[in-house]
């Protein structure tokens, strides 16, 4: 370079991130919202034939683990979930032959319907009714599943899901519900004990399969501040229930060939 060169210098500008408070726009966009707008995932058993493992959808699913239908999440059906029982529906579902309808219920009825009065066994084991479609039993389960690992992402200790149980199935509903009765005491609520849930595998002479399974952990301690808050939490959705805010949803399909007690 010249010694009277003049060097040409760069300056470089940075840009300063401008702070922006989001809790100053909490809520915001969630006003249209209510209760029955969002679904209550459902936990179902991955058996050998699911969409999820066939079709590849779910990266790690393996028949035997628990998945979450709206976080997609998987679970280890050998450890299991630890559960706060909030609230149980049974109902009757019509169902139209798989083939010949929409694949979505043709109606629900409630447990206090007489529909079952008006079927006939076939040899298929279904509830008949005159026209042809047939009327599946459903214990629905609702659940609040604890975070074991603290707080989940959003800051919750848990979440809010539901269990159905149905066909075969429907006898480990009954056992649940009677371990449940038999270890919380008379004057305390549905959720003041925690419960865990597993998967186990079953076989017969048609095949073999995983179903759900149910065991008892220990009361909450009314002492214990996580406790407490658990016990808020899952309150909370227990109202919901109550209130009958907490909506059963169907996806197409979701008739018995899903049927967690049918073996592949």
């Amino acid at each position: 370079m010249a010694k009277n060169a003049i060097s040409k210098t760069t300056t470089t500008t940075k840009a300063v991130a401008q702070i922006v408070k989001f809790d100053d726009m909490k809520g915001w966009g969630f006003e249209g919202l209510e209760q029955e707008d969002y679904a209550t995932p459902r936990l179902k058993v991955l058996m050998a034939l699911s969409p999820e493992i066939t079709d590849e959808t779910v990266p790690g699913a393996k028949p035997g683990m628990i998945y979450n239908s709206v976080t997609q999440e998987l679970y280890d059906g050998t450890k299991g979930i630890l559960v706060l029982p909030c609230g149980f529906a049974r109902e009757y579902v019509e169902w139209s032959n798989l083939g010949t309808g929409t694949n979505a219920p043709v109606n629900v009825y409630p447990a206090t319907s007489d529909i079952l009065s008006q079927t006939t066994r076939d040899n298929m084991n279904k509830d008949r009714l005159e026209n042809g479609n047939y009327i599946e039993t459903c214990a629905n389960h609702f659940l609040y599943v604890v975070n074991e690992g603290g707080q989940s992402s959003n800051g919750m200790l848990g979440d809010p899901a539901l269990i159905t149980l149905k066909s075969t199935a429907y006898k480990k509903s009954k056992k649940f519900n009677s371990l449940i009765r038999s270890v919380i005491p008379n004057n305390w609520p549905m959720f003041s004990g925690l419960f865990r849930v597993t998967t186990t595998k079953q076989k017969n002479d048609k095949g073999s399969w995983h179903s759900f399974d149910f065991s008892f952990e220990r009361l909450l301690d009314q002492t214990e501040e996580r406790d407490v808050d658990l016990f808020n939490a899952a309150s909370s959705f227990a109202l919901t229930v109550k209130k009958g805010e907490a909506k059963v949803s169907r996806e197409e399909g979701d008739a018995t060939k899903t049927d967690e007690a049918t073996p592949f």
